[in-house]
């Protein structure tokens, strides 16, 4: 079960049991959670460090909130700009069209990472790339350092 589901799942129970949501609690995302998350899943992912920018309009799920006075889900194009990883590092020059799937849990909402250097965690469907925009941001650490570069690198060999 995804870390995005686990989180879900609990949210929404302390929800029934208190009657109302009041805060949501996360932890920084770390370059070896990312990779981990990403490792777990069926769907392949690709790395890459550099910019995204918006390309389009927001596009809401058709689906609607998850629950009653919850926000609704939404996606968007945009622009990336950057390095893929490599075993040698970011080496791999890379410009993508990549969709933003921003998820809401209640009444938060991913964050939009955009136009700042960000390390992402991009889902690769055929062709396609998206950056899952979860509720803690799990796939996408903004303005990482040297050393978190190359704890990823280290990671894939």
């Amino acid at each position: 079960m995804s870390r995005f589901k686990i989180l879900a799942a609990a949210a929404l129970a302390s929800l029934a049991a208190t009657g109302s949501v009041s805060a949501l609690s996360c932890m920084r995302p770390t370059v070896e959670n990312a990779y981990q998350l990403a490792a777990e899943r069926e769907e392949g992912f690709v790395f890459a460090y550099g910019t995204l920018t918006r390309s389009g309009a927001d596009i809401p799920d058709p689906a609607g909130p998850s629950e009653e006075g919850g926000r609704t889900a939404y996606s968007f194009p945009a622009r990336f700009d950057g390095h893929l990883a490599t075993r040698r590092g970011f080496t791999a020059p890379a410009e993508l069209e990549v969709t933003v799937e921003v998820q809401c849990l209640s009444i938060w909402c991913g964050a939009e990472v955009l136009d700042d250097p960000t390390l992402y965690a991009l889902r690769v469907d055929d062709d396609r790339y998206a950056l899952e925009a979860t509720v803690c941001n799990d796939f996408a650490i903004r303005m990482p350092d040297a050393a978190t570069l190359e704890a990823l690198t280290d990671l894939l060999n």
